[in-house]
């Protein structure tokens, strides 16, 4: 987890060969229950933002659905953000991004690190002090010793949770 001022992030990568077909934005049987056992623990309280970040290899891609590995890249991170978004979390706090080849975690020289670079990032920012409690085992209650102004909000809050169903 990296801390940024009030949040902390934390990441989840998923590598696309568990979400997608090769060449594909559509997801695999099964995709759907690995996103939501991959996040459902972190998207509960506290969630500032979620971003989405869709990476491949750098194997070129050409089709008439992905002119590119960007296209690619940011349809898959789109898919996984709006499936999010089926799981009723509020679509404004949410930013999807397609890296194309451009960020890889490994030299892409085999097919080992060429895989390893096909991914999808799940990044959510959470409230510094929620995720300081769940590290610690513990949680608030909320409305109960909160600081004023720090309660829970209405609406599409800047603290939202997400409800999903199994």
């Amino acid at each position: 987890s990296l801390a940024r001022s009030d949040t902390r992030t934390i990441l989840h990568r998923l590598p696309t060969s568990d979400l997608f077909a090769p060449g594909e934005a559509f997801f695999n049987e099964g995709a759907e229950d690995l996103i939501i056992s991959t996040i459902k623990e972190d998207m509960q309280e506290g969630v500032r933002q979620v971003l989405v970040d869709g990476h491949t290899d750098n194997v070129p891609m050409k089709s008439a659905k992905f002119p590119s590995n960007w296209e690619l890249s940011a349809a898959r991170a789109s898919k996984v953000a709006r499936f999010i978004i089926e799981m009723r979390f509020p679509p404004e706090q949410i930013v999807v991004t397609g890296y194309g080849e451009f960020r890889p975690l490994k030299a892409n020289t085999d097919d080992d690190a060429r895989a390893a670079n096909r991914r999808v990032e799940i990044k959510i920012l959470k409230a510094l002090e929620v995720a300081k409690d769940e590290a610690k085992g513990t949680k608030k209650k909320s409305g109960k010793g909160e600081k004023p102004g720090k309660g829970k909000k209405s609406g599409a809050s800047a603290e939202s949770a997400i409800s999903i169903k199994q």
